[in-house]
């Protein structure tokens, strides 16, 4: 079997991050897999160091063109990368899988128009499911494997959580790499608010995308003491590790690789109520879900975890046991075999019936 992996973006985010470990899986099945991505990516440099075939994104491909075609499935990962020249050129025997694992509402009169070309659509979730079927897209057509984490890079933090939330000070973690920094000055906010309630020795960590406006801000708002703004870190596991709380700040609906990382380290996570964040969590058994950008229910959520360490431990076996039963690479990779499996097995039966045999 020969898949192709097609990822027209640069960012490395909870995508790309399934393109590339999902693709080492499979691999390691027997399966053989190549990724089509931007020269300069931190994709193509993993696919590099993993052994994964990668190659970059020409100028022909904006006309629909992929080279080699001996492809027995080709699997895309943004709308924007797919046409109607695609399917021409990929020719009428292959088969195209589409993830849909962003919840670009602007796009979905598209995927309802290339439905006809695609044998499957992937979703990671019920809210990415019911985004397809508000658009017609049929429900035999779409299905759900949800995110995956190579979860032995994170399970060594659990494993001192027990010793660490008796532990002062208190570390309150968030990760953001928000460009607005829109997320980042909500969390400086939700500090403060904090502190105001609890006036203890709570120590913040913000990691990501950070700026000197940050710091200003801290200082200007009165919690810079409190606060270590660090940016971009290799280090996020031995962060989770310390951790006792990660809070996630965004507004819109998404997907985020750092929740699921810090969730996997056992850390009790404070998540807003939005699509795909909140489809996996059980409020007050696998993390707390608060009210979107309203800084007193993200501050009382902290408080009550930090008081209540009962609760706290609670909450971080329940995100550690649905993280280790339902999104490890291998169950992912299987899945996703399993899918492509059979769309080759149909493929192959309506072949065999359009001869008359």
């Amino acid at each position: 079997m020969k898949i192709l992996k097609i990822v027209d973006f640069s960012e490395w985010n909870i995508i790309s991050y399934q393109v590339l470990y999902l693709a080492v899986e499979l691999k390691k099945k027997g399966v053989d897999v190549s990724v089509l991505c931007p020269q300069g990516s931190r994709l193509y440099a993993e696919c590099v160091k993993n052994q994964i075939h990668a190659d970059f994104l020409g100028f022909l491909f904006k006309f629909g063109m992929v080279k080699n075609k001996n492809y027995d499935i080709i699997h895309f990962y943004s709308p924007k990368s797919f046409s109607g020249l695609t399917y021409k050129f990929v020719g009428k025997n292959k088969k195209i899988v589409f993830s849909h694992m962003k919840f670009l509402n602007k796009s979905l009169p598209k995927l309802r128009s290339i439905e006809k070309y695609i044998a499957k659509f992937i979703v990671p979730s019920k809210s990415f499911y019911d985004n397809l079927r508000e658009v017609s897209i049929a429900k035999e057509n779409i299905f759900t494997i949800l995110p995956a984490i190579k979860i032995t890079r994170w399970e060594s933090a659990m494993r001192v959580k027990l010793m660490m939330f008796n532990k002062t000070p208190y570390q309150i973690v968030s990760i953001s790499m928000d460009k607005s920094l829109k997320e980042q000055f909500l969390f400086l906010k939700i500090a403060k608010r904090a502190l105001e309630i609890f006036p203890e020795d709570i120590s913040f960590t913000l990691l990501g995308n950070t700026s000197e406006k940050l710091r200003d801000m801290a200082r200007k708002i009165g919690v810079s003491p409190k606060i270590n703004i660090l940016g971009n870190r290799n280090d996020v596991p031995e962060f989770m590790a310390i951790a006792h709380i990660f809070v996630k700040t965004t507004l819109i609906d998404s997907l985020s690789l750092s929740l699921i990382e810090a969730q996997a380290s056992g850390v009790p996570c404070i998540i807003p109520r939005l699509k795909g964040l909140g489809d996996f969590t059980l409020d007050g058994k696998n993390g707390i879900l608060v009210e979107p950008g309203n800084i007193d229910s993200y501050a009382s959520a902290i408080i009550k975890i930090l008081k209540d360490s009962a609760l706290a431990l609670k909450i971080s076996k329940g995100a550690f046991d649905f993280i280790d039963n339902n999104m490890s690479i291998d169950i992912a990779a299987n899945l996703l075999l399993s899918v492509y499996e059979d769309i080759l097995t149909e493929r192959g039966n309506k072949a065999i019936w359009n001869k008359g045999i």
